[in-house]
């Protein structure tokens, strides 16, 4: 009978984490609903390095959109700013959240309407090799912080 509930609790978190084939977990992904006439979508997820060393997320790749950037929001003298990101690293034995005014992925072109409830399939490449294959939800923004360019 333990066994049976340790499989479950198992194969629960599973659906609810996507791992890497070292441990990293990936989860949370969503974006930003556009107005049809803007090629240009916000994302955001959530990432676990169980390792004892750093690791980056090097690339994000998606066939619903031509490319996908890693961004930073920060605030300089008084004015916020986005610069693209060549990498984002994940500290040992830790968590990174990507959110609105921090990280967060750029994705430009999408090949076809992505109205909320849609799901988008996405790919992390991280500096150790591992690939993690995750779908991100695309949800309608509450109005609380709005990403302009």
């Amino acid at each position: 009978m333990r066994h049976l509930f340790l499989t479950v609790l198992i194969l629960l978190t599973a659906s609810t984490n996507v791992f890497g084939e070292n441990g990293l977990q990936a989860d949370n992904a969503r974006l930003h609903e556009a107005p049809p006439s803007v090629s240009v979508h916000a994302g955001y997820l959530d990432i676990n390095n169980p390792h004892p060393e750093p690791v980056d997320l090097i690339a994000v790749s998606s066939p619903v959109f031509e490319y996908i950037e890693i961004h930073l929001s920060s605030v300089e003298d008084g004015v916020a700013r986005m610069r693209q990101q060549k990498k984002i690293t994940i500290p040992a034995n830790s968590s990174l959240s990507l959110s609105p005014g921090e990280y967060h992925l750029m994705l430009f072109n999408n090949s076809q309407p992505l109205p909320a409830g849609s799901e988008v399939p996405l790919e992390l490449l991280f500096s150790n090799g591992e690939i993690i294959p995750l779908t991100a939800n695309v949800i309608r923004q509450d109005g609380t912080h709005e990403h302009h360019h």
